[in-house]
């Protein structure tokens, strides 16, 4: 488990960093929003009562607003290799992120409020984010 952390964990800084640039980012008007700066960051997506070492949902969310999907799975060397990956856009507010991602067949928009510690989503209290570290 450290070991699938510490991967995506190097991933996620080297996507931020490489993939999440400002050139399509509509967002100006977010740049001023200080709750996209705070909740910025790698989070994995993780559902309650499932635990895998060998695959993981996560999203990169950059403070420009700009926002990537993620499925990452483990080669069986500890390697991550991401399977596939998805763009888009996030915002925020106190206690609240909503992302929306382009996906094959459309935009997919989720949201999650801040309770006890986690974003939670709000379709279902089982899937919350896990920020990485």
């Amino acid at each position: 488990m450290r070991c699938k952390n510490i991967i995506i964990a190097i991933i996620f800084i080297s996507i931020l960093f490489t993939s999440c640039d400002s050139k399509n980012s509509e967002i100006t008007e977010k740049s001023n929003n200080k709750y996209l700066s705070t909740y910025s960051g790698g989070y994995t997506i993780e559902i309650l009562g499932y635990s895998s070492d060998n695959d993981a949902e996560a999203y990169a969310l950059h403070e420009n607003g700009n926002a990537k999907w993620m499925w990452i799975k483990n080669d069986g060397y500890g390697n991550a290799k991401i399977m596939s990956e998805k763009s888009g856009i996030w915002t925020a507010e106190e206690g609240n992120i909503k992302i929306t991602i382009q996906g094959n067949t459309g935009p997919i928009v989720e949201e999650y409020v801040l309770k006890n510690g986690k974003f939670v989503n709000t379709l279902s209290e089982d899937r919350y984010l896990q920020r990485t570290k």
